[in-house]
């Protein structure tokens, strides 16, 4: 059988492309996959390395790159679903302009879906970031205060909580309904939905 998973090109863009997918294992001769790191792997040295692994092996997939992160993912991205990875995909178009297509920009992308910041900063997604906070918050962020800085590396990659909670993201859904008087469909709005979520900022 096959899915089909949406990629748009920015917040609230009716600029979307649908990925078919087929949900049949891709067959693949070489190279081989990156494996699943080991409990050996746990320290952030080794994981930079695998990441840095997959995003090498992203570019042999060559024009069926995003659908396969998408559909199948890489061992360090496995936690989270189809969705969530091609919230990943969103997010990093919305941040940069562009899909990743380089090692350098899979590598960032496969950083944001592990919750870490990419290498390379997005000054204009920094920049809606802190204009989306003071909406959200009543206030400007503190760069001093860690759960602000929090909010707006959420706000402006998208990133990927390790662990989710569904309870807290319907509260954050609610407050974005709260201040935005709308439900958050676009790529933007369910990063804010991530921010509100998980960063711990107040008002």
């Amino acid at each position: 059988g096959s899915s089909a998973i949406t990629v748009c090109d920015a917040a609230g863009s009716a600029n979307c492309s649908i990925l078919n997918v087929n949900n049949t294992a891709p067959t693949i001769a070489t190279p081989t996959p990156p494996t699943a790191p080991t409990a050996a792997a746990n320290n952030d040295d080794e994981k930079t390395a695998n990441m840095a692994k997959e995003a090498d092996f992203m570019l042999t997939r060559g024009s069926k790159m995003l659908s396969y992160f998408t559909t199948y993912g890489t061992p360090t991205t496995k936690n989270l679903n189809s969705a969530n990875r091609a919230a990943v995909l969103n997010s990093y178009k919305l941040a940069f302009g562009k899909n990743p297509t380089t090692a350098d920009n899979w590598h960032d992308a496969i950083k944001i879906a592990n919750g870490q910041l990419p290498d390379t900063a997005s000054p204009k997604a920094m920049a809606s970031a802190k204009v989306e906070f003071k909406k959200v918050y009543k206030r400007a962020a503190d760069l001093n205060n860690p759960k602000d800085v929090a909010a707006l590396n959420f706000f402006a990659y998208g990133l990927q909580p390790m662990v989710r909670d569904a309870k807290a993201e319907a509260a954050a859904a609610k407050t974005f309904k709260s201040v935005y008087a709308h439900n958050p469909v676009s790529v933007l709005a369910k990063n804010i939905i991530l921010g509100i979520a998980y960063s711990k900022a107040k008002r």
